[in-house]
């Protein structure tokens, strides 16, 4: 676990350099980006709650799984403050990523999405660093649109679950 720490900050700096260097095309799609932040973070929130609710009968283990959509660090810290299993949230979200960078630029391709800062915006956001790392290796602005997705998305989703439960009287 020591060594995965020593490697987040090169890895970040890694993610700052493209995405300093593509800052003016980022600023140009803002307003289409948060829109789409605040949409694909809520619907992933409400549908995997009421996805989990139907199907499973422990609150405990609907807390663990709401914040799958976002990196596995911060899915962690938002599962164990809405008393959730950190451990456990963990699994699901690798398992999320993974599912996401596999599938994902099938269902971009169905959709016919050929614009690749878009399409790197949606591995990010739902496939989080595994849909960057693979967006990344396709067109550089699709990854840097990825890592853009993968951080704000973090902060986006810390915000709403508090604030989605709190409407649903979960916590």
């Amino acid at each position: 676990m020591l060594f995965i720490h020593f490697l987040l900050g090169p890895v970040t700096v890694a993610l700052a350099i493209p995405i300093y260097k593509k800052w003016e095309l980022i600023k140009s799609y803002s307003l289409a980006m948060i829109v789409s932040l605040f949409i694909g973070c809520s619907f992933a929130i409400i549908s995997c709650y009421l996805m989990s609710v139907y199907l499973i009968d422990d609150n405990q283990i609907v807390l663990t799984l709401l914040p799958r959509n976002v990196t596995a660090p911060i899915a962690m810290g938002i599962s164990e403050l809405i008393g959730g299993i950190p451990s456990v949230t963990a699994i699901v979200t690798i398992i999320t990523g993974i599912i996401g960078a596999a599938f994902g630029t099938f269902f971009l391709d169905l959709l016919k999405l050929k614009n690749m800062s878009a399409r790197g915006f949606g591995l990010g956001l739902g496939s989080h660093g595994i849909g960057t790392a693979r967006a990344m290796s396709r067109d550089e602005n699709a990854g840097v649109f990825a890592a853009v997705a993968m951080g704000l998305s973090g902060i986006v989703t810390s915000l709403l679950i508090p604030i989605i439960l709190k409407l649903l009287s979960i916590i």
